[in-house]
């Protein structure tokens, strides 16, 4: 999962983003389950992806893929796989919305591991295989990733006795908070 991940990319927002992943699977203690995140508008890159055994380091269904339209794809499925309370950009900052994690918790491969996956090839369609450091990513990237990272946190303290970080409002989004 490290190894796949780390590969061809640079910048402390991604090695952090992995650090977190791999925080959460120690907080499940490394537990597989045999289910996988909702595939409801999941982008078909990740089946792709899964059906080959995880081993194209670039899905080849995306060779041609604008980046636009797969962050959008990545962003429908978010959103899918989000409770009512946490739909980017759906309910006005600071608001807190009852809500649980549902389905999301999901340890090992066939969980977060996918959406992080999703951002590594996004990151790569939109600069190259190359050039994919996250310190140049573009702002809607970075701001995916970090929604990403936060329901990582959220779900790992769910797991441990750690208070739930806190969210830090990010300037060109409103997002709800979960309790």
């Amino acid at each position: 999962m490290v190894t796949y991940l780390m590969a061809d990319v640079k910048g402390k927002d991604w090695r952090q983003a992995v650090e977190a992943l791999v925080e959460l699977e120690t907080a499940y203690s490394f537990k597989s389950s045999t289910k996988s995140l909702n595939n409801t508008m999941r982008p078909p890159a990740v089946q792709h992806w899964v059906s080959r055994g995880r081993k194209e380091a670039f899905p080849s269904i995306l060779a041609g893929e604008k980046a636009n339209s797969f962050h959008q794809n990545i962003v429908t499925w978010w959103n899918e796989l989000m409770p009512d309370c946490e739909v980017l950009a759906q309910v006005e900052w600071g608001e807190t919305v009852e809500g649980t994690w549902g389905t999301i918790r999901n340890p090992g491969i066939n969980g977060l591991y996918s959406s992080l996956a999703c951002m590594k090839w996004l990151l790569q369609l939109h600069h190259g295989e190359d050039k994919m450091d996250s310190s140049k990513a573009l702002s809607q990237w970075t701001l995916l990733l970090d929604d990403i990272v936060w329901v990582i946190d959220q779900l790992k303290s769910a797991e441990s006795d750690d208070e739930p970080p806190v969210r830090i409002a990010h300037p060109d989004v409103k997002t709800p908070v979960c309790v």
